[in-house]
């Protein structure tokens, strides 16, 4: 089988369920069209699972009928999720007591 032709093997249905049921979602509701907020994020994880587990975003993008530069986008969006919420976190570790002065 080719990797173009890769079709969803029962481990990777159960992983994806999985996350759509963590989102309140089924699988089937990923692979609509909706734009929701909440499908917009399950989908996304999906795509950050599979693009780990070594598919292409081609292929992602023909299991969620979508094309290839959307999940290419949808990843670079997770990324800078991902950037952003450990800056935050690197700031809250880091943040001086309050009242506590700088000496200069």
């Amino acid at each position: 089988m080719s990797q173009t032709q890769r079709t969803l093997s029962t481990r990777w249905r159960e992983a994806l369920d999985a996350i759509a049921h963590k989102h309140k979602l089924t699988l089937a509701d990923l692979q609509e069209k909706h734009r929701f907020k909440a499908f917009v994020e399950a989908r996304r994880d999906c795509y950050a699972y599979l693009t780990e587990q070594g598919w292409s975003t081609p292929e992602i993008g023909g299991l969620f009928k979508r094309d290839h530069t959307t999940v290419c986008l949808a990843l670079l969006d997770c990324d800078e999720r991902r950037a952003v919420k450990r800056e935050r976190q690197r700031r809250l570790y880091y943040r001086r007591p309050l009242g506590a002065r700088v000496s200069a």
